[in-house]
């Protein structure tokens, strides 16, 4: 898992693989899902970082394993305390 947190844009992308990206959805209000080939999920998008609620991760938690997820948790901690 990769994860690029864009300051200016408020943007954040977490890649899960390195699969092509065939189709997006958005599945909630400013996250959206990139899925690859068999409707795997490769990647996250979340607008808006800095506005959404600490507790997002648990909302997408679905699509990360555990160590992923507690690497997650941890970035919206830091970007919480951060502001």
């Amino acid at each position: 898992m990769n994860i690029k947190f864009d300051e200016q844009a408020d943007a954040l992308y977490i890649q899960l693989n390195d699969s092509e990206i065939i189709d997006s959805e958005e599945i909630l209000d400013n996250v959206t899902y990139d899925y690859g080939i068999n409707d795997t999920i490769v990647g996250v998008e979340v607008l808006n970082v800095k506005q959404q609620p600490i507790d997002l991760y648990k909302k997408i938690a679905d699509v990360f394993s555990v160590e992923e997820l507690d690497k997650l948790k941890e970035f919206f901690l830091q970007k919480r305390y951060a502001l």
